[in-house]
């Protein structure tokens, strides 16, 4: 995956808008960050409800999940982008997206799936 991929992922949530973080594309519903392409890394850092999630995702999946000594204690998780990681990645950023998002458009986009 690519950030074109990312992209095309991500611009299916409503509301979600493209804005550079720490120089590169991140993505944001309400201005709150849920996603970021890593800046050195072929990874994308993704929000979570908590390190109790971060660890929990970290543990079922270490192939795809884990984080840099920067993220230890703080609400994001890195995800390895390879073809593998897809499924997951979409649905931590969707679980991410439903907490931050209007709930309005949480049930407009749970109307139209």
């Amino acid at each position: 995956m690519d950030v074109d991929d990312l992209r095309t992922l991500f611009a299916a949530f409503p509301g979600v808008e493209e804005a550079p973080s720490y120089g590169t594309p991140g993505f944001r519903v309400r201005k709150k960050l849920l996603a970021r392409l890593h800046q050195s890394e072929p990874a994308v850092v993704l929000r979570v409800e908590d390190v109790e999630q971060q660890e929990a995702l970290i543990a079922m999946d270490p192939k795809t999940f884990y984080i840099t000594d920067h993220y230890q204690g703080y609400p994001y998780v890195l995800a390895r982008l390879r073809a593998k990681s897809r499924k997951r990645i979409l649905e931590v950023f969707e679980s991410s997206w439903r907490s931050a998002a209007p709930r309005k458009l949480v049930a407009e986009f749970d109307e139209g799936a």
